[in-house]
């Protein structure tokens, strides 16, 4: 009895070795010789995140362990016409760099909001920590075609050059700055902002389509989905003890260079 089950024991051991050499042979052949054959997606994969008051879209060297790499954002949008509301409201488009993993953010954008009971729009830029400044020389109205971009002049010296342009009244604003930015993402962003320390009331501006959205980093210049990118999602609100998604963003188009923050009714 003891040299039987011995002898099985031998047997299944060897049997499954070979099995063991059989898969990795198997996996080692898969490896070196059909590799070519693996066929991979060519645009990064997506991530998705909840912001308190942002919408949009915005892109790294890598999410993980992002690089100082950012030296343009640029992009196109239509002004949207706010609805006036028994509150005050508000609500801002804009570009940025910037304000992800760290305290520094340069942006330029438009603001639309319903105070009072009328819409106000205006330009403005930003520099965190510093306030936003409001860009008297463009009048801006609903409808108009805005065209702006945050550029770097000079990396040494840290020199940025902030450019808006209202290209349906042919307005223009362009000046540069020196800031210490850490140049680890870019953004394209439908703001909920905060108004006097307090997050304010989302004005219903409609709808707002991004385009020309353009970026670049180390000297690589693209749309969204040239770079590793996050869909930024605003945080829902609570009405009627119930979870409302107020805003929906769309996915990129036209190469990564377009998309659109619809505002959803409640």
């Amino acid at each position: 009895m003891s040299r039987t089950r011995h002898r099985i024991r031998v047997t299944a051991t060897a049997i499954l070795i070979l099995i063991v050499v059989i898969a990795l042979a198997t996996a080692a052949y898969f490896i070196f010789f059909n590799l070519g054959n693996i066929s991979s997606s060519p645009l990064p994969i997506p991530m998705v995140s909840v912001a308190r008051n942002w919408a949009g879209y915005e892109v790294a060297t890598n999410f993980l362990t992002p690089s100082s790499a950012v030296q343009n954002v640029s992009a196109s949008w239509v002004v949207p016409s706010v609805k006036n509301s028994d509150t005050n409201a508000f609500s801002s488009v804009w570009v940025g760099i910037g304000g992800q993993f760290d305290h520094t953010l340069i942006q330029v954008g438009t603001e639309q909001d319903a105070q009072n009971g009328s819409a106000k729009y205006y330009a403005w830029y930003k520099l965190l920590p510093s306030n936003a400044v409001t860009i008297n020389s463009i009048q801006v109205s609903p409808g108009d075609q805005i065209s702006a971009s945050i550029s770097t002049v000079n990396s040494n010296s840290n020199t940025w050059a902030i450019s808006l342009q209202d290209v349906t009244n042919n307005q223009k604003f362009q000046s540069n700055f020196n800031y210490n930015s850490q140049q680890l993402t870019a953004e394209w962003i439908v703001e909920r902002p905060y108004v006097n320390n307090a997050l304010a009331a989302l004005a219903n501006f409609g709808s707002v389509t991004f385009t020309n959205c353009q970026a670049n980093l180390s000297g690589e210049t693209g749309g969204i989905t040239n770079f590793s990118y996050d869909s930024v999602i605003l945080d829902p609100e609570i009405i009627n003890n119930h979870s409302v998604q107020i805003v929906s963003v769309s996915r990129p188009s036209n190469g990564g260079t377009q998309f659109t923050v619809d505002y959803v009714s409640t």
